[in-house]
């Protein structure tokens, strides 16, 4: 909860010495239930050196839209962390949207779901989850995935020097100001044939 009585989904980073570096709230909300109960963060992300890493937070849904994790690429992010809760049916993000988020801005994305089957603490009934977590390098390999059931997942990450980052072609080539007017209006323009 907020000052303002807002209240977020919410993710953090915390030092071994238990000081907060990082929180991060959730910019996309997905369904109706999330737009119901909680208020869209407007603040962009922000990010944190951590141990010669330049991390980024995203939770769950931001990760599906390209946006986010460009924002984060052109401030120099070079990891990107991205708790999650998605649903059983959309396996497409751990297995295609992830390497390619990654690949798209030359970092690396570490991406972690609920087990499929897990119990919510307020009831005895199931509720579905994708499972799938995955690490992905910056050039979208993935580095570890586990499967639906609960696992450890450790992977050896390539050293922070040799992600590309705001280095990589894609960020490079990049025509920001060309984009800026694309997305002016959500209204769709057409032009007489």
């Amino acid at each position: 909860r907020h000052g303002d009585g807002a209240i977020t989904i919410s993710a953090g980073l915390w030092a071994a010495d238990g000081r907060q570096l990082l929180r991060y709230d959730k910019v996309h909300l997905w369904g109706e239930q999330e737009r119901a109960t909680f208020s869209a963060a407007d603040d962009p992300a922000n990010i944190v050196d951590w141990h010669g890493w330049n991390v980024g937070l995203q939770i769950c849904y931001d990760i599906e839209f390209a946006e986010p994790t460009r924002h984060l690429a052109t401030r120099g992010a070079n990891l990107v962390l991205v708790p999650t809760a998605i649903d059983g049916t959309a396996h497409y993000v751990p297995e295609i949207l992830i390497p390619a988020r990654a690949a798209e801005n030359g970092v690396v994305v570490a991406y972690a779901d609920y087990p499929a089957s897990t119990r919510e603490a307020s009831g005895d009934d199931p509720v579905s989850y994708a499972g799938n977590s995955v690490v992905a390098s910056w050039d979208g390999t993935v580095l570890g995935r586990v499967g639906v059931d609960a696992q450890l997942l450790i992977v050896e990450l390539p050293t922070p020097e040799s992600v590309p980052g705001q280095k990589s072609n894609y960020l490079r080539d990049r025509r920001g100001e060309l984009y800026a007017s694309w997305t002016e209006s959500d209204r769709p323009r057409r032009t007489a044939p």
